[in-house]
């Protein structure tokens, strides 16, 4: 998908170029409402939402306009096309847009919820980042239709539930806060704001789109290209590609871990190659009261099998980190966190108790959770057990495992 269909990077430029953007303000453009099925859609980066912005942005914005064109995908349904089957990870890489810029996304489909995870840069090779959007929802593939163009196609409903944008950069920021944004004026830098209420990114008007699937390539439909029944009537032509189940795909729990005076609990989802995890440290050592939480995402990748002093056989794994927040579920350490010269306390926004908060930006706690890791892990059946942190060799390894592993649920 392009970037110019994105509406975050719509609203982006707007703040540079034109100062608009907070939900009270008239939208000239709008198009005429349209009423909407239950259990529909979102497109980004990669178009599985279809992320139109309701305001004209001339320049780098290609004019998303509807398109007057007949209602081909309801006059050519066919029923009989079978409905494929997009549970998984699936990935665009750095892929150039205009101006030198580009960007990527991944979206995973997982017992019919859709998370997608998209940034925009400023280079073309993805390395400064100018943008980022995380959404949230419900989907589900419905009846195959056949395009004009002969392509066969299903329909795809996903109800978006949360939005959330964070812009880059001292320029953008203080624009933003001037105008306030979305009705949001202490945006900081790359912390993510939910924008799920603001008019610019318009959730109704993400919500219907179209899928093909075809040699574990998936393509969306070209949100320029809507007809009047909402749908697009043409294929995008970015690609995202499956990311295929590893061994460790599924979901995997260690409960009440105890470390010291506390405990602990993990519990892991592995969809091809993302990791997303739920963290959760307790005052105590029988994991009753709840000191704070943490959800992170990561890109995984193997490496090498190597042969413990013990002589267990372990395997590399490399993680990414790609999304990070968390919550305080006490008074005592909310208060804490939010000390002026508490070096947790990050972005704009204060920490609030039990609420989640964007730190994937937050340089401190980033020690505890680096955005780059190297571990090991070994796979017995249906528990895994990785290494142990407080044992790392010179290569930056851990040379023993942990003595608590996983249970595949």
């Amino acid at each position: 998908m392009k970037t110019t269909d994105l509406p975050w990077i719509a609203v982006l430029l707007l703040v540079l170029l034109s100062g608009c953007g907070s939900k009270d303000e008239p939208n000239e453009t709008s198009e005429p409402e349209v009423t909407l099925e239950d259990g529909d859609a979102v497109v980004a980066t990669t178009r599985p939402f279809d992320v139109s912005p309701t305001i004209e942005v001339r320049s780098r914005v290609a004019s998303l306009e509807g398109s007057l064109l007949v209602d081909l995908l309801s006059r050519n349904s066919l029923a009989n096309f079978s409905i494929p089957v997009i549970d998984g990870a699936w990935q665009q890489d750095c892929t150039q847009g205009e101006n030198g810029a580009s960007y990527n996304s991944r979206v995973i489909y997982q017992d019919g919820k859709v998370s997608l995870y998209a940034h925009n840069y400023s280079d073309s090779q993805c390395q400064n980042t100018l943008a980022r959007i995380q959404m949230s929802g419900r989907y589900s593939v419905g009846q195959g239709t056949q395009l004009e163009s002969g392509e066969r196609v299903n329909l795809l409903s996903q109800s978006i539930h949360t939005i959330k944008a964070a812009y880059y950069g001292k320029d953008v920021i203080l624009a933003s806060n001037e105008m306030a944004l979305c009705e949001i004026d202490n945006w900081s830098h790359g912390e993510l704001q939910d924008v799920s209420d603001c008019d610019a990114f318009d959730i109704h008007a993400m919500e219907k789109n179209i899928v093909q699937v075809i040699d574990q390539q998936l393509v969306y439909g070209d949100s320029n290209s809507r007809g009047l029944d909402g749908y697009p009537s043409q294929l995008e032509n970015d690609v995202l590609f499956h990311k295929a189940p590893t061994q460790l795909e599924g979901s995997w729990l260690q409960e009440c871990k105890v470390v010291g005076q506390s405990g602990q609990s993990r519990y892991l989802e592995v969809v091809g190659n993302s990791m997303l995890e739920q963290w959760t440290l307790f005052s105590d050592a029988s994991c009753d009261n709840i000191l704070l939480s943490q959800t992170n995402a990561y890109e995984i990748d193997f490496g090498q099998t190597r042969i413990l002093a013990s002589g267990e056989s372990v395997t590399e794994i490399y993680s990414e980190l790609f999304s990070s927040s968390m919550a305080l579920h006490t008074p005592e350490i909310n208060d804490y966190f939010n000390h002026p010269q508490s070096s947790l306390n990050c972005g704009n926004d204060q920490w609030q108790q039990d609420k989640f908060k964007d730190v994937l930006e937050c340089l401190n706690i980033q020690e505890g959770f680096p955005l780059g890791t190297q571990k090991i892990f070994k796979l017995d059946d249906n528990q895994v057990t990785f290494g142990d942190d407080q044992s790392i060799g010179v290569d930056g390894f851990a040379n023993q495992l942990e003595g608590q592993g996983f249970i595949r649920q």
